[in-house]
């Protein structure tokens, strides 16, 4: 290792230890993203200006540049069926089912934030957005079963599947096939076990919490108070008038089909189904103008964080500090070699799109190399991403802040059931491409 590789590989130590205190600590993810970047940039071993002027800023145009219609149009979506109350017609039917259930109310009511967060998330609506979609519908099921709402965090959790799930419109996933060159499908075979090895352990973890929570009688105001201020109980006759269900989910099974089983552009699917919302919620709507409105800018903050965290996983990447990085990772087996790149970065930037966008083309290398098939190549990536919401990210924070959590109730499922479902749902599909499946 030469000195200006060991100085450069510690400044990128640095900056990634700076990325995480900052984070936890609770700074803007853009500042805490660009001070990470400059300690790297300033150990870099190349020219600092060249670092800024063009790794850094093409690593932030460049995602802003591929993705940000995407993701607009994705976040407008999610507000016209908030406000028309689409999404709250969605959750009234997953309300009778619980109320219908003669047992296990609890838990098939605890279920309802992860089924609303995959929903949505899968036909493409950033998870930063959702939560505000979400919440206040959540708090009042989950209130009137009396479930720990500290479990609302199994949302965030159970949306990282979309990731990878065949046909998914999440970010991540679209990063994924286009990296790779594959479709939003990718293989089949290993998307549906991966989803079902990760959702199915998520359950389980989500079911005996619940067991153990009502064991030890805790209910939803011992986590819940401070947000329960305000929450009427779920009393459908007083509800305004709401869209019905085929409606309220027409726009988004319409663009599902239109970009998965048609194969139309995913910018064209999602303007058409943002349109068919738009006539079918029209009159459910107080305000059309301000919803387009709110809904396009609600977007601008997840858009820009994930873009500064993309832009750090290219500065870190043209380092000569990484190079360090790539002959460690390098001895491993080439496909767990390509699976660390993607793994080590989620964790690092909290960001599976920026990671993806950042080093996908890195991991592609050595599954190119084994010869693997750009859709099998599309769900290792995707699959990889498992660790993309650590302790310091931002979509934890929002979480914190949105439902009046105390951190430490609730970081424990962040950190234990990806980590554990995640793992599972790899080393699954590595045993399906060893025996050929």
């Amino acid at each position: 290792m030469s000195t200006i590789e060991m100085i450069s590989l510690l400044g990128i130590i640095a900056g990634l230890a700076i990325f995480v205190i900052m984070s936890i600590k609770g700074f803007q993810l853009v500042i805490t993203a660009w001070v990470a970047a400059i300690a790297v940039i300033l150990t870099s071993g190349q020219p600092i200006m060249e670092m800024i002027t063009e790794t850094w800023a093409n690593g932030f145009v460049g995602f802003i540049r591929g993705y940000f219609l995407i993701m607009a149009l994705g976040a407008l979506i999610g507000k016209l069926m908030s406000d028309a109350g689409a999404a709250k017609c969605i959750a009234r039917a997953l309300y009778r089912l619980c109320k219908n259930s003669r047992s296990n109310q609890k838990f098939i009511a605890s279920l309802f934030v992860p089924i609303m967060y995959v929903i949505l998330c899968y036909a493409g609506i950033n998870g930063l957005v959702i939560v505000f979609t979400v919440v206040g519908i959540a708090a009042q099921i989950m209130r009137e079963f009396d479930v720990p709402w500290r479990f609302y965090s199994y949302g965030g959790v159970a949306v990282i599947a979309c990731n990878w799930i065949p046909g998914s419109l999440a970010i991540p996933n679209i990063i994924a096939g286009n990296v790779s060159g594959s479709t939003l499908v990718g293989n089949l075979g290993l998307g549906l076990a991966a989803t079902i090895v990760y959702l199915g352990i998520t359950v389980v973890f989500l079911y005996f919490d619940v067991k153990r929570a009502d064991r030890n009688g805790e209910g939803f105001l011992d986590t819940g108070a401070a947000y329960a201020q305000g929450i009427k109980p779920a009393d459908e006759e007083a509800e305004p008038a709401l869209p019905g269900l085929i409606p309220s989910v027409l726009p988004l099974a319409a663009v599902i089909v239109l970009a998965v089983f048609i194969s139309l552009d995913i910018l064209i699917a999602l303007f058409l189904g943002n349109a068919l919302a738009v006539v079918l919620y029209w009159k459910y709507l107080s305000s059309v103008k301000k919803s387009l409105g709110d809904g396009v800018t609600s977007c601008f903050g997840a858009v820009i964080g994930v873009g500064v965290t993309s832009a750090v996983a290219s500065v870190i990447s043209a380092s000569a500090g990484f190079q360090v990085i790539t002959r460690g990772l390098g001895s491993l087996p080439p496909i767990l070699a390509g699976i660390a790149y993607i793994v080590v970065f989620s964790f690092i930037t909290a960001s599976p799109s920026g990671a993806l966008n950042g080093v996908g083309p890195v991991a592609m290398d050595f599954f190119n190399g084994l010869g693997l098939s750009a859709g099998t190549s599309a769900k290792l990536l995707g699959l990889s991403t498992f660790t993309g919401v650590p302790p310091h990210s931002s979509g934890i924070a929002t979480g914190v802040m949105v439902c009046k959590f105390e951190y430490k109730k609730i970081i424990g499922v962040y950190v234990k059931v990806p980590l554990v479902a995640g793992i599972a749902a790899i080393a699954a599909c590595l045993l399906m491409i060893q025996f050929g499946i």
